[in-house]
């Protein structure tokens, strides 16, 4: 249910300004009669998609029809209502802003010039009313009092509706009218100044929708008022009845009835008029064609069909509009989701090119998805004709649209990674294959695991279809040219190698040979001295070690001579001062006995200094070796310089050496040529060193 004081929250949000809140043109009637679909209302009910309810107002001028949209908007202000005999209304207007019934269903509120104006022609009547009961879903005919024979006659252009209408191109006069009835909106005759009691012929009150069946009952006789009931009955399968009292008695009020406060109208008035606005909220319905919900695009696309028919003096065709309307349709929906396509999936691209396709192909899904979704804003039928092939049509733009931004995501790839290689491979590889020093590649094993690091960075740095393919062709080419080119070098630079070391090898042979030849020489050389030299130095090693056994054998004799020669010293002292006591102690005894005394003593003393002086005689024969210590002292010894005799016979074998070496000299100079002296130099050193050695041990 609907209330009538909430139709103003309906409002889409899309036309809540203060340009919209009013009536605005939607279909223009020149003075020739031509029709004109305007701009700014084709514009907003354009923007209306999903399901499209329509109520149009049709009847007699100056009977109140704007008043009843007022009343479906919820106010008393909004269409136009005027207190004169001249018409307000001229051609077809519709409230600026739609009601939104619910989500994706909106309700536009049509307003027609009146009928009968005297500034019209029955012509131009016919049109307005085919114009409003072909875009309608709910046609409103307004009258004044009561349905009788004249109420009845008024709606004779009824009668030429399908004259005027056809339903296809095709049809007879007999199908037009059975065609028409699946295309006409529901049809509600408004009853204003209504005065009469609903009741029947037995005085049993009946319903409004009662009352209008019987008034359109056939009446026995009369073929010709007959026939346009009948029109009306099979023209409009669904059709019911409103009664609307008088609002006001005062007739200057009611001439201004749209400056009296709603609350001050009729009590009955207001409540027929509340039950009138929830009847026709209650019985909207969708405008639909074929059984195809009609949008807004399509809606203006049907008006310009129509227009244009009329225009062209021909027969609008309900069909032959629709399918001009479903094209137009599908071509601005067409064009409608191409553009989101481009728009979005470009935005999606721009400044991210290169990518991998499996992500481009992502982002083509989306906005694919998103386009096709507008597509189907309108939400035509499947059975619509050419919706399919539309559809296909839109799908293969967008599908080519896809497919050059793949090749133009291939191209930005292909330049990246081509780029990235080129740059890598100078960088990496070429500038060490070129260098001659120490960051050059020492082997292959090198270089690959050089490549494998350009590879990680290349395909951390690339992205794009290119990728694979530049890497597969180019890198993998620069790779194999690369490591053919350094084991070339590598090969080259061990050649070379080889070349020194076996040219060196020879040398060193030769070299070796000669200083074989050379030692020979020198290993014979030492021999013919050595039949001069080492007989000396034997019989030279051999007296020296008797010498030193002598002399060891004369120190142990000056040893002990030397403990006699002390023992001796003491016993002439003691003895002297035995003399000095005995020549005080016999001072008194007789002289012989004294002589006697010192006799012995002298003769003691005198056998004492001459085994004494023997002792000096032994030791001046080996030298001067000790010292005699005062008494009570230890003998100290001093060893004599044996070393003497060694000195004597290394210079004795220094001197043999330097002849020897001045032989080998004279001797190399004439044979050896340009053999390096310190190899020779070398060998003599070592051959004295080893004599010497020989010498010391023999010394030892």
């Amino acid at each position: 249910k609907h209330e009538t004081n909430s139709c103003q929250n309906r409002l889409p949000a899309m036309t809540q300004d203060e340009g919209t809140r009013r009536p605005l043109e939607l279909i223009r009637i020149d003075n020739h009669g031509k029709c004109h679909v305007q701009e700014r209302a084709a514009d907003i009910i354009s923007q209306l998609h999903g399901k499209l309810a329509v109520v149009g107002v049709a009847g007699l001028y100056r009977t109140g029809k704007s008043f009843l949209l007022n009343r479906l908007l919820g106010s008393q202000t909004g269409f136009e209502i005027g207190g004169t005999v001249n018409a307000c209304t001229k051609g077809i207007w519709v409230w600026g802003e739609p009601i939104e019934i619910e989500q994706d269903y909106h309700c536009l509120l049509l307003d027609t010039e009146g009928l009968g104006s005297a500034q019209r022609t029955t012509s131009c009547d016919m049109q307005i009313l085919s114009l409003c009961v072909l875009l309608c879903s709910n046609f409103i005919y307004n009258s004044m009092g009561s349905i009788d024979e004249q109420a009845i006659d008024d709606l004779h252009l009824v009668l030429h509706l399908a004259k005027h209408i056809h339903a296809r191109s095709c049809d007879g006069d007999i199908q037009r009218a059975s065609a028409l009835k699946d295309y006409f909106p529901h049809f509600l005759w408004v009853l204003r100044d209504f005065h009469l009691r609903l009741v029947d012929g037995e005085g049993q009150s009946i319903s409004e929708k009662q009352y209008l069946e019987s008034s359109l009952s056939s009446v026995p006789g009369h073929e010709d008022k007959n026939r346009l009931r009948n029109v009306i009955k099979e023209l409009f399968k669904m059709r019911d009845c409103a009664t609307l009292v008088r609002p006001l008695v005062n007739e200057e009020e009611l001439r201004n009835i749209h400056r009296v406060p709603y609350e001050s109208l009729r009590p009955q008035f207001r409540q027929q008029t509340e039950n009138f606005v929830t009847k026709v909220f209650d019985e909207l319905q969708p405008k639909a064609i074929q059984g195809t919900f009609v949008s807004g695009p399509a809606f203006v696309a049907l008006a310009t069909e129509y227009c244009k028919a009329i225009n062209a003096s021909a027969v609008p065709t309900i069909q032959s509009a629709w399918s001009s309307a479903v094209q137009e349709q599908l071509r601005l929906c067409q064009r409608n989701a191409i553009h989101i396509y481009q728009a979005g999936f470009q935005q999606e691209m721009h400044g991210k090119l290169p990518m991998s396709e499996d992500k481009l192909h992502d982002m083509h899904k989306v906005a694919k998805a998103r386009a096709m979704d507008a597509f189907l804003t309108p939400r035509l039928d499947e059975a619509t004709p050419k919706l399919h092939e539309c559809r296909s049509d839109t799908a293969s733009r967008i599908k080519q649209i896809f497919e050059d931004a793949k090749e133009e995501n291939r191209s930005a790839s292909k330049l990246l990674c081509e780029s990235v290689a080129v740059d890598l491979y100078k960088t990496r590889i070429e500038c060490k294959l070129l260098s001659t020093g120490h960051d050059s590649f020492q082997s292959v094993e090198q270089l690959m695991h050089t490549w494998q690091q350009l590879r990680q960075e290349y395909t951390a740095t690339t992205a794009g279809p290119a990728q694979g393919e530049v890497l597969s062709i180019w890198l993998f080419q620069q790779m194999a040219g690369s490591v053919q080119r350094l084991s070339s070098d590598l090969q080259r630079a061990a050649d070379g190698r080889y070349g020194r070391l076996k040219q060196k090898y020879s040398e060193v042979e030769h070299s070796r040979r000669r200083s074989e030849s050379v030692e020979r020489l020198l290993l014979a050389v030492p021999t013919m001295t050595e039949r001069h030299l080492i007989p000396t130095l034997t019989e030279q090693v051999r007296c020296y070690q008797d010498a030193v056994a002598k002399r060891r054998a004369g120190l142990a004799a000056v040893d002990d001579l030397h403990g006699q020669m002390l023992s001796y010293q003491w016993r002439l002292r003691v003895i002297e001062n035995q003399l000095a006591t005995a020549d005080t102690a016999t001072s008194h005894p007789s002289a012989v006995t004294r002589s006697r005394s010192t006799c012995s003593l002298v003769g003691s003393v005198a056998g004492i200094r001459q085994q004494c002086e023997e002792v000096m005689a032994t030791l001046g024969e080996y030298g001067t070796h000790h010292v005699l210590s005062p008494p009570g002292l230890p003998i100290r010894r001093a060893e004599a310089e044996h070393q003497n005799g060694v000195e004597l016979l290394q210079k004795l074998a220094t001197e043999t050496f330097e002849e020897v070496t001045t032989e080998m000299r004279q001797l190399i100079s004439g044979e050896t040529g340009n053999l390096e002296w310190s190899k020779i130099a070398a060998v003599l050193q070592d051959r004295q060193r080893r004599c010497r050695n020989q010498l010391d041990e023999a010394c030892a």
